[in-house]
């Protein structure tokens, strides 16, 4: 009896065993690929526009498609749709697909004879048998596998025309598998994580709104702020991320007057050289307040920055042009015009026009030339509609003066 180790019968065997590993480290490559590239601060889009090219690869099909449900309730349509592939599909394929791989997936687990359904997958074909369905051409083949956490159903990922095989296999159905509970995971957590930013930004809108409440002259600057802030950081081409800070910054730029009395806040008329002083004390306490949060100290030196000019005469550091951070110069200048335009207790509003003026005045002093141009440069009048609509949802006093004289932009003398 011989010791030896089996061998391979013949070359053929050895080809079907190397072959064999190399399909199953591609498949383990690929797993890899997927939860390594799973981050729940990238939108679904932008995860499916890299997943799907590497997953069709390695399936060999003609179109991979995912429907998912967004942030849309369970049972809300249409879903969310990416799909990769060269095979051209209508919106009848997509609803076609849809509506059957839902249907399959609510059932759960079933065998039935007019098809293979198990736990809510639909495999249909003609190579062993007919149809389940009568599906539109160009469809030859289709494995569809349910993405569900929980008991939820989030969607489906779709596989459709087998190349260079007859139809969709074993194999084919285990990586789909493993690649959808990958998903099914990524859109849970996706899911909880903005859940968990909405009620953050929630809890800073009422902290902003709480602020804005002791001045009934102010309630909704904050906000306003917040939306020029995002404005002009979207016309400087900044990374949604700085994009985000920026608006925040806006939003809670005034945090600091919860340690200034109401008295100097809401009086009217000038104030003597200690209330300016009190005043003068809010960039620093809301930074303070901010900055013992550590996913807020970025936005505390923002803060912390808001009132420093251009020219180095502000406070309370007096810094100047680049040694103020980009996103404070920014603060500057949306916090001045949208306090120019609204009225406060001390003055009536200024109209658009002569606000405008006083930015183009002001350039290279108070303000950064750079943003000041930029800010120019809007749609003034579309803007200011989108802060009117702001002011009304917080029943502010705004006036924007006359219509007429509002929208032509100052020249320079």
């Amino acid at each position: 009896m011989s010791c030896d180790s089996p061998q391979p019968r013949d070359n053929n065997d050895l080809e079907a065993m190397t072959s064999s590993l190399s399909q199953s480290y591609e498949e383990i490559a690929l797993l890899h690929r997927v939860s390594d590239g799973m981050r729940v601060t990238q939108q679904p889009q932008e995860l499916f526009s890299r997943l799907l090219p590497d997953v069709l690869e390695v399936i060999n099909a003609e179109k991979l498609i995912i429907f998912w449900r967004g942030n849309n309730e369970a049972g809300v349509e249409p879903p969310m749709v990416a799909s990769v592939g060269a095979l051209p599909l209508s919106r009848v394929h997509l609803d076609v697909i849809w509506d059957r791989s839902t249907a399959c997936a609510s059932r759960g687990v079933q065998n039935q004879s007019a098809g293979s359904e198990l736990n809510g997958i639909l495999i249909d074909s003609d190579v062993d048998r007919g149809y389940s369905y009568e599906w539109p051409k160009p469809i030859r083949n289709i494995v569809s596998i349910p993405i569900r956490r929980d008991q939820q159903h989030l969607g489906v990922l779709v596989a459709l025309n087998k190349i260079d095989k007859p139809d969709f296999d074993s194999i084919d159905m285990k990586l789909l598998i493993s690649v959808g509970n990958e998903i099914a995971v990524f859109l849970e957590n996706f899911r909880l994580y903005h859940e968990m930013q909405e009620l953050f930004l929630g809890s800073l809108r009422a902290l902003s709104n709480s602020i804005d409440a002791k001045d009934t002259y102010t309630c909704g600057h904050s906000e306003r702020v917040a939306f020029i802030c995002r404005h002009l950081a979207e016309k400087l081409s900044f990374d949604p991320a700085k994009i985000n800070n920026v608006y925040l910054a806006g939003l809670l730029h005034d945090i600091g007057k919860i340690g200034v009395s109401e008295a100097v806040l809401c009086k009217p008329g000038r104030l003597t050289d200690d209330e300016f002083a009190q005043i003068k004390k809010h960039p620093q306490i809301g930074a303070d307040i901010l900055k013992s949060i550590r996913q807020m100290e970025h936005i505390s030196r923002i803060i912390l920055s808001h009132h420093e000019r251009f020219d180095g005469g502000g406070y309370p550091n007096g810094l100047s042009a680049g040694d103020i951070p980009i996103a404070g110069r920014i603060v500057m200048l949306a916090d001045s015009f949208d306090s120019m335009i609204a009225d406060r207790t001390y003055r009536k509003a200024l109209p658009v026009a002569a606000a405008l003026a006083e930015i183009r005045r002001y350039s290279g002093t108070q303000f950064d030339p750079r943003i000041a141009e930029s800010f120019l440069d809007t749609d003034i009048d579309l803007l200011v509609n989108r802060l009117e609509a702001i002011a009304d949802k917080s029943s502010q006093k705004y006036n924007i003066g006359n219509r007429s004289e509002c929208f032509q932009l100052p020249t320079l003398n």
